[in-house]
């Protein structure tokens, strides 16, 4: 029984190693697309030169802090948005100016807030003004009378 087709695949540093290398140079390597390397190298491997066991568990290792980045980097995302919303919700009835999509200059009492694209947008005088473009705050009138 011959394995040398199959040997080939780890063997020539100018085929389809490095040919895939740099397919994905400019690409985002997902879980899944990790997953999907580590079960083809497995696959192809020579079953008279498995892997050693060193170089297996290195890449278990990776695909776990793989997945834990990924993990960190969603709750990251999360409680971002989260102190944005609760910054934002303070303005709620303050008065502030900042530039609208349109690239004018809207000022107004906020009256409330949503998220939209992952953004917090402040509902301003019947617009609406993201809450990275505020640029002052006031308190309004009927804020200072109380």
């Amino acid at each position: 029984m011959s394995v040398s087709a199959l040997s080939g695949v780890n063997a020539l540093p100018g085929t389809r190693q490095q040919s895939a290398k740099t397919q994905l140079a400019g690409s985002e390597l997902g879980e899944d697309a990790f997953m999907t390397l580590l079960l083809a190298q497995l696959k192809n491997q020579d079953p008279l030169k498995p892997m050693e066991d060193r170089d297996f568990i290195a890449q278990l290792a990776q695909f776990n802090s793989l997945s834990q980045l990924t993990q960190m980097n969603k709750t990251l995302s999360e409680m971002i948005t989260t102190q944005s919303m609760a910054q934002a919700s303070a303005l709620i009835g303050k008065t502030v100016t900042g530039t609208g999509a349109d690239g004018g200059d809207i000022t107004g009492v906020v009256a409330g807030l949503h998220l939209s694209g992952g953004k917090v947008i402040l509902d301003v005088a019947g617009k609406e003004l993201p809450l990275n473009s505020v640029r002052s705050v006031t308190e309004t009138q009927t804020d200072q009378e109380n």
